[in-house]
């Protein structure tokens, strides 16, 4: 058997007289010990209660659009797309209105006039209804990702691609994969027009050279060839 050092030993027997000072002050303190212990167990669920309020809350949100995007697509058949579009802009403020006390919800419904509204023609209403969907998803949620490209682009349609690049560096630096070649193609091409060549190819090499079957790789194949 090894021989336990004397370093060993000795942080062993702090550790016993610790753990021996520890029970008997739990001992002669038994009312304040239990109080102590139940504020750390209390703390502990209030962390691990925020964390599931964080997930219920994302989830909820992407329920919620999926809800918004099967409404308009039952409208979309029976009046064409036109048509539901103009409705659902239309009814937008007073929706908005009913659904700002519920998060989610809310969030989910700025998210999807944000996009009817890029759809319409009309950007600044867009990126603004983007804009304020993102602040209303926390980090970690795919729908996040989904606001940030959809404001970016909404910001490039009206010429401001300074405020529309942090955006998609911010998709690009996310832990999730949503949006990402998306808003990488989408950054490359802004590096592109503002004669930054050799930035933009390296974007371009990365989507190109990437092991995605998404359409990103083939626009970025093409323009890999063409630069």
């Amino acid at each position: 058997m090894q021989k336990e050092s004397p370093q060993a030993v000795t942080e062993k027997d702090r550790f016993v007289v610790f753990f021996e000072k520890t029970v008997a002050f739990a001992k002669a303190n038994r009312t304040q010990v239990s109080l102590g212990v139940a504020g750390v167990v209390l703390l502990l669920a209030i962390v691990s209660g925020v964390g599931l309020s964080n997930q219920r809350a994302s989830g909820e949100a992407s329920l919620a659009f999926q809800a918004l995007k099967s409404d308009f697509q039952a409208l979309e058949a029976s009046e064409g797309r036109e048509m539901a579009r103009a409705r659902w802009l239309g009814e937008a403020p007073d929706v908005l209105r009913t659904l700002k006390r519920g998060a989610s919800s809310y969030a989910a419904a700025l998210l999807w006039y944000g996009g009817l509204a890029y759809e319409n023609g009309d950007f600044e209403l867009a990126s603004g209804w983007y804009g304020t969907a993102a602040g209303s998803f926390r980090s970690g949620s795919s729908l996040l990702n989904i606001a940030w490209c959809g404001q970016g682009q909404a910001l490039e349609q009206q010429g401001k691609l300074a405020e529309a690049v942090p955006l998609y560096e911010k998709i690009r630096k996310s832990a999730l994969s949503v949006k990402r070649e998306e808003a990488t193609f989408l950054l490359a091409r802004i590096k592109e027009s503002q004669g930054d060549t050799p930035g933009a190819e390296v974007l371009y090499r990365d989507l190109a050279e990437s092991d995605s079957a998404s359409v990103y790789k083939k626009l970025a194949a093409d323009k890999v060839a063409g630069l």
